[in-house]
């Protein structure tokens, strides 16, 4: 009896959840040094 599963299995799952944390975790910390690196730019500026 052959069952036809195009379902994905618990494993790739985990993977897909385990790489999509790891992008967020590298992307996360580069926008707060762009968001903070924008406010000093914009602050300087408006100081001038």
């Amino acid at each position: 009896m052959n069952k036809n599963n195009d379902a994905f299995t618990l494993i790739e799952f985990l993977v897909a959840i385990v790489i999509a944390v790891i992008i967020i975790s590298i992307a996360i910390p580069a926008y707060r040094d762009y968001t903070n690196r924008s406010i000093v730019t914009f602050n300087q500026i408006k100081s001038s």
